[in-house]
């Protein structure tokens, strides 16, 4: 157990302190070790300053500090034991003489300034004066340390001092470790703490610490607070920041006795004992209590080590459950223990615990195993060893048997689990070895569902506790009552009308009987069992019709269990198909002549069937002895074709043969020519007369009166749509057909006339102005403006023209001004602006 006690320095931190020395106590079993660092210390930088009675150079504070209200990240620092913030000063002199009290000093350099205290210092004699920044914002603090300066004409006089600036707050706070009085007399002994503004009108001085006032100081400190437009100053508790290297002295509070240097000592107390900590800074000590009790009075009283007396145990009451125990005799009651063990060699989580009257510590919820050892602590005291201790487990007994029912769907196989002891606790689980789930029922049963084939089975029975405990033992279960049907032929196709023989087999040990289907409407074929195991059996078919079969082996055992095999066969009564079948032709080119074998269902043969082809006769004709040929000719012509097959495979019996005949009636054919060449294109009105030659009957479409006549071969097309294609279908006197096309375009944007002059003197010549050639297009808006922009003429009939007046008033000669709008066939409008010049 570790005590951490943490004590003040002893001359009391202030509130707006920053670090402290802190003491731990780390108690043992026979001794205490004491540790103490300073936290928040200074970690210096010097000020450069070396010469007598100056300023330093700017300085950084780190932070914004708030003087009189006025924000400062600069600052500088006076060899005469001041800080400033009138960075006008910066490596200048600084005044010594003190003639008044700070209120009514004078020097510029002495405004805007902290005074810590304002004194005659003598660097060159001896002392440093340094400076740190430390803290997290916003409460960081910088502090200037004069440590061990001399005074000027009494150099074995010194101060030491420390002034602190409070980031946020706006607190400035002097320190004053030590200043005695200069016996010479000098500067009339004078030394001034207080804060005074830019301005050189606002102070603020600590009580009795001004001028003319001579005195001395011990280990003194004061605050100054912002106050609106000043300070107000309080005595505050000495605590000065430490250096944060400051070494380490321990000593006993009580005689004195130097104890050692260093962090950290070791001290063993009879009683309770006070102990210090001195952090050496600056010609002064921070110094921390710590009371430290005796490791034996806090241990176990008066009296020797921890001792255990002995030792009982329990055993786990079900395999495999953790409710063992182990109980230590002896133990100091009413006190803080830990319990240190290894189970089967692994060390434990350490126990804590406390004994009561009794005097024992139980450790509970313990498995089967070997508590290697056992011991116990009183903080770092430890007991005697006692160990090893052995907890066993019941053991488990395991027993069982199954019987077996055979099936068809199915094997119904029932296990009993006979294993014990039996309880809640104890788990029976079967494993049936078929990649089905297991079952935890204590007597199963079991559907072994693939039977005959995979009918051996390695089974698993477990038998276990619901704490890990567990026996188990494999078997086998032997279901196997194979039943397979297979057979063979002689030939997998056949002629109509030629027997083929099918042989039968079976894998079965329960007297097998046999049924035939040969899948062409015959009756079944049933051969009862003769009796033996694995029999065959053999049957002569021949079917009466052609086409392709399923013939179907069904075996069936005493169990009524059933195993069918299938397979196809091909009955083969050749029939042929031509692709031209007694037909009437227009033929203008060869026509191809197709011979198609094919089962009398009209299924096309297999192409891996080999046959042989026979044209018959053979004028105009290609090949005659491949199952495609061209013909050419005119007239009525009789064609027949013979199909043989060649060669004798499995599924191809030789020799199977089949005829077609087919008649061609074919007709010359009609080519118009003389065809009027498009595309054609008229203009909106317009019509085009279309021509063709070489048909005797003829017909035009479309026919949406567009066509003088659609019958005839040379009709006039008067067409209003924007494209129209007429398309002539021909005739011969045999009805053979031919077609073409002509594109008719209609141009809808024909031009509209504007003359750029008129002569209105009733010469009965060119007295209007109006628009011309208006034949399919509408006028929409004619307007005529006179140079100021008045309409003198409006209309929108195109017959009508302006004649050179306003309101029955000839105009006069000059320019005029038009906007004409059209609409066109096509629904599109045309606008035309410009000008026309009228001339008399």
């Amino acid at each position: 157990m570790k005590y951490i006690l943490l004590f003040l320095i002893s001359v009391f931190v202030s509130g707006s302190a920053f670090s402290q020395v802190t003491v731990v106590d780390t108690p043992h079993c026979l001794n205490h070790t004491l540790f103490a660092e300073v936290t928040g210390g200074i970690i210096p930088t010097a000020s450069g300053i070396t010469a007598d009675d100056g300023w330093s150079g700017v300085i950084p504070i780190g932070f914004t500090y708030n003087f009189y209200g006025v924000p400062n990240t600069q600052c500088i620092i006076g060899s005469n034991g001041c800080l400033g913030f009138n960075l006008a000063y910066a490596s200048a002199a600084q005044e010594w003489l003190i003639s008044a009290n700070l209120a009514s000093t004078t020097y510029l350099d002495m405004r805007n300034v902290i005074c810590g205290p304002w004194c005659d210092i003598y660097i060159p004699a001896g002392g440093t004066i340094d400076y740190s920044t430390q803290g997290v914002a916003p409460n960081r603090n910088f502090a200037v340390t004069f440590c061990g300066t001399a005074m000027y004409s009494c150099t074995t006089e010194w101060i030491t001092t420390q002034i602190i600036i409070y980031e946020s707050t706006g607190i400035a706070e002097v320190h004053i470790g030590h200043r005695t009085i200069c016996l010479t007399g000098w500067n009339s002994q004078a030394a001034i703490v207080g804060v005074k503004n830019a301005a050189g009108t606002v102070s603020t001085v600590a009580p009795g610490r001004d001028y003319p006032t001579v005195w001395a100081a011990t280990n003194e400190a004061w605050r100054f607070t912002p106050a609106g437009t000043t300070y107000t100053v309080s005595s505050i508790p000495y605590s000065p920041i430490p250096y944060a290297a400051s070494a380490i002295y321990w000593y006993d509070s009580t005689t004195g006795a130097y104890l050692g240097t260093g962090p950290t000592v070791s001290v063993s107390p009879t009683v309770t004992t006070t102990y210090v900590a001195c952090a050496l800074g600056c010609n002064d000590t921070v110094k921390s209590y710590i009371h430290v009790t005796p490791s034996w009075l806090v241990v176990g009283g008066i009296g020797g080590l921890p001792y255990i007396s002995g030792i009982t145990s329990a055993n786990p009451t079900v395999c495999g459950e953790c409710n063992g125990s182990i109980t230590i005799h002896g133990v100091r009651p009413f006190t803080q223990d830990s319990v240190i063990y290894s189970l089967n060699g692994v060390p434990q989580p350490v126990l804590l615990d406390s004994a009561g009257a009794d005097s024992t510590i139980t450790i509970s919820g313990l498995c089967a195993g070997t508590l290697d050892y056992i011991f116990y602590k009183i903080m770092d005291c430890p007991s005697n060893q006692v160990g090893p201790v052995t907890l066993t487990t019941p053991p488990l007994s395991l027993a069982m048997n199954y019987s077996i029912k055979l099936g068809c769907n199915g094997d119904l196989v029932t296990f009993n689990d006979l294993s014990a002891p039996t309880g809640t606790d104890y788990i029976t689980t079967w494993s049936f070895g078929d990649g089905t789930a297991a079952s935890n029922a204590v007597n199963a049963s079991h559907v072994f569902a693939n039977p005959g084939y995979t009918g051996v089975y390695t089974d698993t029975l477990t038998y276990s506790t619901s704490f890990g405990c567990s026996i188990d033992t494999v078997f086998t279960v032997n279901v196997q009552h194979p039943i397979s049907a297979n057979y063979t032929s002689d030939a997998q196709s056949v002629c109509l009308n030629t027997p083929n023989k099918f042989y039968g087999s079976t894998i079965n040990l329960n007297e097998p009987s046999y049924t035939w289907n040969f899948g062409d409407d015959r009756p079944v074929v049933n051969v009862p069992a003769n009796g033996a195991n694995n029999a065959t059996d053999t049957v002569e078919y021949e079917s009466p019709v052609a086409g392709f079969f399923t013939a179907t082996l069904t075996v069936t055992d005493t169990i009524g269990c059933q195993a069918k095999f299938s397979d196809t066969f091909n009955v083969i009564s050749i029939d042929i198909n031509t692709s031209v079948h007694d037909t009437s032709v227009c033929l203008a080119d060869s026509m191809t002549l197709r011979a198609l074998p094919a089962d009398p269902r009209k299924v096309v043969t297999p192409w891996y069937i080999p046959f042989s082809y026979s044209w018959s006769p053979t004028n105009n004709i290609g090949q005659t002895t491949t199952s495609t040929t061209n013909f050419m000719g005119l007239g009525t012509y009789v064609y027949t074709v013979t199909v043989t097959t060649t060669q004798p495979l499995v599924l191809n019996p030789f020799g199977c043969t089949a005829s077609d005949t087919e008649e061609i009636i074919s007709y010359p054919p009609v080519s118009l020519v003389n065809l009027t060449q498009g595309p054609v294109t008229i203009p909106f009105g317009g019509s085009v007369q279309l021509n063709v030659s070489g048909a005797v009957y003829y017909t035009w479409t479309p026919t949406n009166g567009t066509l003088d006549n659609p019958n005839i071969n040379d009709p006039v097309a008067t067409p209003t749509d924007p494209y129209t294609i007429y398309t002539v279908y021909g005739r011969n006197l045999y009805g053979c057909t031919d077609s073409a096309n002509i594109p008719v375009y209609v141009d809808l944007n024909t031009k509209d006339l504007i003359p750029t002059a008129f002569t209105p003197n009733g010469d009965g010549l060119n007295d209007l102005f109006r628009i011309t050639n208006l034949k399919y297009q509408k006028l929409v808006d004619f307007s005529v403006f006179n140079r100021w922009g008045i309409l003198v003429f409006h209309t929108n009939n195109p017959e009508v023209g302006w004649d050179g007046t306003y309101q029955g008033v000839a105009q006069d000669m000059g320019v005029y001004n038009y906007q004409i709008i059209t609409a066109h066939p096509d629904g599109t409008n045309q606008t035309y602006k410009g000008n026309v010049t009228l001339i008399r």
